[in-house]
C-alpha cells in the first residue's frame, strides 16, 4: 500500500516500483513459495505482529538485513482489515 523513505533508500527501489507490488518480490523466490512464508502472512491474517531481523531482497537482487515490524490493523470491531 506504501512504501517509506528509509525502506526505500535501504532498498534502492523508488516508491512506483513498489506501491502496488505483492511483498514477496523482497524475499528470496524459493522462500516465497515456502510453507512458512504462507503460514506467516496466515499469521497476520488472524491478528498476529511480528518484529524480528528478517533478510529481504533490495533492487538488483542486493541481500539487505532489516529489523521490521508487521503489524495487522483492525478495525473497531477488532478485526483485521489490513
Amino acid at each position: 500500500l506504501e512504501a517509506n523513505g528509509n525502506f526505500l533508500a535501504v532498498t534502492g527501489y523508488q516508491r512506483h516500483e513498489v506501491v502496488g507490488n505483492h511483498h514477496r518480490m523482497f524475499v528470496d523466490p524459493e522462500y516465497a513459495t515456502s510453507r512458512e512464508y504462507q503460514s506467516f502472512w496466515e499469521n497476520l491474517r488472524r491478528g498476529e505482529t511480528f518484529t524480528a531481523e528478517y533478510q529481504r531482497f533490495g533492487k538488483h537482487n542486493q541481500p539487505i538485513w532489516i529489523k521490521a515490524s508487521y503489524c495487522p490493523l483492525r478495525d473497531e470491531q477488532g478485526d483485521v482489515y489490513k
